[in-house]
């Protein structure tokens, strides 16, 4: 319990907590590689289920502990740990949080122990309404999702399988393959040469809705390390071209490194501010906005803690912005692409609806919805975490009027 200690104060919007958790545990003396990843599977069980885990830690540190081990995931690192564990929880499954409540219940019968403690109140109006059940988000973790070229799929799969990895195709987004979480895929070959990327399956789902076309000029305006602009580039082929922008030249560094791993020569990197871009020049413009990530809470559940609707509101008026500069780089006829990884109104359309007011020559892109996705309340799309059984993500398609 030290170490939730430690790190429990920097549960503010604004800390990197990832960073927090493995600086505290790299602290710990006489710790191995196994007991590091144990702390770590703990430290995240409880950012899963601090609102159950808190009030038993001041009740009981000892059962506070026991219950962190029985609903953490199952690992090699927690089996010892789940053996151990007393009877009345050892027959509970792991991720079964009706269960789970009526053992806390019955041990602590004067305090309320629901699934929906375990979300914030303020997610039933954010989140949309297409989304059948909210917990998921945060209590199950998604496999890792891999990117390779579609018409590779067959052969990279059978190689995963060959290194024991117990590889799955996505039946609906071309070129995505499912691994378990927790698989070792940084020393795979195909990875090292290029040929399969480490990508999420809703980010990936994103470029398909978009539909790039062969030779089309793309800008990604957020492009961070690059995962969709390397997307992108396959998509646009030899005879297109991606610029990829972004103010932190380090992440630009990786993003290069990436596409000469992986072969390709039309990506054109830009360490600028995007209101030095050029203006009406590209075909498609994407904006993988920053945002509070609750898209993503499956994979870092330490973010429902960091955000309330006042962060969400200034990540909105951020937003607002990016898109009204990315905005003036596109062609008449071309398209603007916003994207977050958020499951908030706030961030999504609301966003879009207030750039649409102070931006007449745009409207909603006629799209044919190719991947089939749940429309929001307003503009846009959302990729749910469980159609895809991956990250949460949002995207609008917007057009610039065509030239008269």
């Amino acid at each position: 319990m030290r170490l939730i200690d430690a790190v429990e104060p920097h549960l503010k919007p604004g800390e990197d907590v990832a960073a927090c958790v493995q600086d505290q545990i790299r602290r710990i003396r006489g710790a191995g590689s196994r007991d590091r990843r144990l702390y770590r599977e703990l430290v995240f069980t409880w950012f899963r289920y601090r609102e159950w885990i808190d009030p038993l830690r001041a009740v009981s540190p000892l059962f506070a502990g026991q219950f962190l081990i029985l609903l953490a995931d199952p690992t090699t690192e927690t089996a010892s740990g789940k053996a151990a564990l007393p009877e009345v929880l050892a027959s509970l499954k792991p991720g079964d949080p009706v269960a789970a409540s009526a053992i806390l219940s019955s041990y602590d019968p004067h305090r309320p122990y629901h699934a929906e403690m375990l979300e914030p109140g303020w997610v039933a109006t954010e989140f949309p309404a297409s989304a059948t059940s909210h917990l998921p988000h945060t209590l199950k973790r998604p496999p890792i999702w891999l990117r390779t070229d579609p018409d590779a799929v067959a052969t990279i799969v059978a190689e995963l399988r060959h290194h024991g990895l117990q590889a799955e195709p996505s039946g609906e987004v071309p070129g995505a393959i499912a691994v378990p979480t927790g698989s070792k895929v940084d020393s795979l070959e195909a990875l090292k040469d290029g040929r399969i990327e480490i990508q999420d399956i809703g980010s990936q789902a994103i470029l398909h809705q978009a539909t790039p076309a062969k030779g089309e000029k793309w800008l990604d305006a957020c492009a961070g390390a690059g995962g969709k602009s390397l997307h992108l580039a396959g998509l646009v082929g030899a005879e297109g071209s991606v610029t990829a922008m972004d103010r932190r030249a380090s992440a630009l560094a990786e993003l290069q490194k990436r596409a000469e791993r992986s072969g390709l020569a039309n990506i054109r990197c830009l360490s600028q501010r995007l209101s030095h871009a050029p203006r009406q020049a590209f075909d498609g413009v994407l904006v993988d906005a920053p945002c509070s990530g609750s898209g993503t809470w499956r994979r870092h559940p330490f973010l429902r803690h960091q955000t309330d609707p006042e962060t969400l509101a200034k990540q909105a008026e951020r937003q607002i912005e990016i898109l009204g500069q990315a905005a003036n780089c596109v062609r008449p006829g071309g398209r603007l692409v916003y994207a977050t990884c958020s499951l908030c109104r706030t961030e999504n359309e609301a966003v879009v609806e207030a750039f649409l007011a102070r931006h007449p020559d745009f409207s909603p892109f006629p799209s044919s919805n190719p991947l089939n996705l749940p429309e929001a309340a307003g503009p846009g799309h959302y990729i749910l975490p469980e159609r895809f059984n991956g990250d949460g993500f949002y995207v609008a398609i917007l057009q610039r009027k065509p030239p008269t």
